[in-house]
Formats: C-alpha cells, structure tokens, sequence
C-alpha cells in the first residue's frame, strides 16, 4: 500500500480467539501464518502470501473498548506521525483509544513502526499507522488480499469534512447502481496523494443506524464467492444479506464466528 496521509496502509484482527480466527480465515480464504513473539505473551500472527505480509490477527485487549462487538477489524491509515496525528483527533473532537506506541519485536533493533487506535466524534474506530520498518501491506487487490475499504457513518458529510481536516485527504463522488430498479448509491471515494482507490466513504441507512455504530468494513478478493460463503456458513459465521450484485462484481457481508464483521468480494473480471 502506498504511503501517502489518509490512506489505508493496514488491516488487522483483534479478536476474542485468535486461534479460532486463524482456522476460519484459513479455510475462507485460505490464509497461511507467520507468528511473531511481541513479548510479554502478546502473539501477533500475520497472515502471508510468498513472505508478503497480508493483515495480521492478535489478541482483542481486554482492557480496551473498541467496539461493542466482540472482535473487530482494525483499518490503519498512514500517517507521518502518530503522536503528532493522535493530538490533532483530539483538538478536532475525536478521542484516543489507545496512546501512540512504538511496535518492537524482541531481539530486533529496528523499530516497525508506531500506531494508535483512534475514534473520530461520531464513534468511529480506527487506527493511524505510521512506518519504520514495516510497510503496511505487501499485498493490495489480489486474490486472498484486501481489496477494498469502506467506511459507514450515520453523517457522511461531516464525517468526511472531519478526515479532510485531520489527514488533508480529498472525496470524490461516486454512482454505483444498486438493485434492480435502476437506483444508484453514492459512494465517497477517498482520494490521498498518491495512485489507486483503495477506500469510499458511506452514508449509512436509517436502520443499519439504529443497530450498529460507525464502522470500516474491509472486503476481500476471493476466486468463488459461492465457495468462500459457504465455508464460512459451514464454520458457523452469519450471512445476514447474500450475495449482492453489482455490474463490476459480487460482494457479500460476513459476521465470523468470534462476531468481527467483513466481505468477501469477486469482481467481474475473475468470472
């Protein structure tokens, strides 16, 4: 993923059991690991693609309040600072969830990176991710990747003002065709400085507002949609809509087995 302030570098689990998550995702999407010792009991597992880092999956905090759901996907956005980013959420009405932190893996002297978990006013959670040796993804838009992101919110106007602020991105609308009446949604596509669109803000509809909070869905490319599903049906995740259609593709929304939320995504081209 590129580096550029705003943009989606990096996607994380933290889950209620990581091992379990470990067995779903395998089978789903057919992840392999890398598990790294961070020290003190802490296991942080990376998911990988021919030594290319994926996303990662660890331990949900118990001591930390990131969602109401038992296990979440954390989006990370790039940025130059971490510390310097988590007091400009403050001033601009947003909170600190966790303090920005070095990343150290024992036994090695250079620093990974730095990161903080985040919420913007409306309650949104996300994390800021800033490189020192560790890049983000390593894998973008391929099959068995991340592929694309979008963040939920109840006011898609003020949300995105607030991120313009912060991180000096840009939106740029988009009509995507929804249903079969010739209805549209639009989709707020972040645009960073730098090549790719990889995320879209979204307005949230009136009753998705009334059962859940603000929230950044990650989707990711598989081969089978159908396939993909029904492993994570016959391993005990909750399909609540099907498979959706739209005219460059498939998506389908997926609550896993330890109740973190994401998509499953097979575009056009892969039929």
């Amino acid at each position: 993923m590129l580096q550029a302030p705003g943009n989606p570098i990096w996607f994380d689990l933290a889950s209620s059991d990581p091992e379990g998550s470990m067995r779903f995702y395998s089978e789903v999407i057919g992840w392999e690991y890398a598990s790294v010792d961070m020290g003190g009991g802490n296991i942080y597992h990376l998911a990988v693609d021919d030594d290319r880092n994926v996303v990662g999956i660890g331990e949900r905090p118990c001591d930390v309040k990131l969602s109401e759901r038992e296990s979440i996907w954390l989006t990370h956005l790039y940025t130059e600072d971490a510390r310097d980013t988590a007091a400009k959420v403050v001033e601009m009405g947003g909170s600190i969830v966790t303090e920005a932190h070095d990343i150290v893996i024992p036994g090695q002297a250079e620093i990974v990176g730095a990161r903080c978990t985040l919420a913007n006013p409306a309650g949104g959670v996300f994390s800021v991710w800033q490189s020192g040796v560790g890049a983000g993804c390593e894998v973008f838009g391929e099959v068995g990747a991340a592929c694309w992101i979008e963040y939920h919110t109840p006011n898609v106007n003020a949300s995105m003002q607030w991120h313009k602020a912060v991180f000096g991105v840009d939106f740029e609308p988009m009509e995507v065709p929804v249903g079969d009446g010739g209805e549209s949604k639009t989709l707020h596509v972040l645009k960073c400085d730098c090549e790719g669109e990889p995320c879209a803000f979204v307005q949230m509809e009136p009753e998705e507002m009334l059962t859940q909070a603000p929230f950044w869905m990650v989707h990711f490319m598989v081969a089978d949609i159908e396939a993909a599903t029904e492993a994570a049906c016959r391993l005990g995740a909750e399909v609540p809509f099907g498979i959706q259609s739209l005219p460059f593709g498939r998506y389908v929304e997926i609550v896993d087995p330890q109740d973190a939320v994401f998509s499953l995504w097979q575009s056009t081209e892969q039929e």
